[in-house]
């Protein structure tokens, strides 16, 4: 189940204890900080927003009239929480035809 306080849990994850400046300078639990780390994370990042902007912006997403439908009646429901799920369902299957299932099932 999905909770509203859950909302910012990961951002505050990543900031304060993958990305931290602890990390830079001390063995945490999740060891120090490489450089390798933050490009992958960077190159990520770079991925990541085209596909958060397509969904902020659905009229610019070429993508399934189903699944664009689809979007807008979660988006007037305020499913906004969900998106980084669905960026993720979009960068995942970057390659391949998505249907409109396979986003009803993510959300049901």
């Amino acid at each position: 189940m999905y909770y509203k306080s859950e909302e910012k849990s990961y951002s505050k994850f990543l900031l304060e204890e993958i990305f931290s400046t602890k990390r830079i300078t001390h063995n945490t639990k999740h060891g120090t900080i490489q450089a390798e780390e933050i490009r992958t994370y960077i190159f990520s990042l770079k991925v990541s927003s085209k596909y958060w902007y397509y969904l902020f912006n659905i009229q610019d997403f070429k993508i399934d009239e189903g699944i664009k439908k689809y979007l807008e009646k979660l988006y007037r429901l305020e499913y906004f929480s969900f998106k980084p799920l669905l960026m993720a369902l979009f960068i995942k299957n970057e390659k391949k035809e998505i249907n409109i299932n396979l986003v009803q099932e993510l959300l049901i």
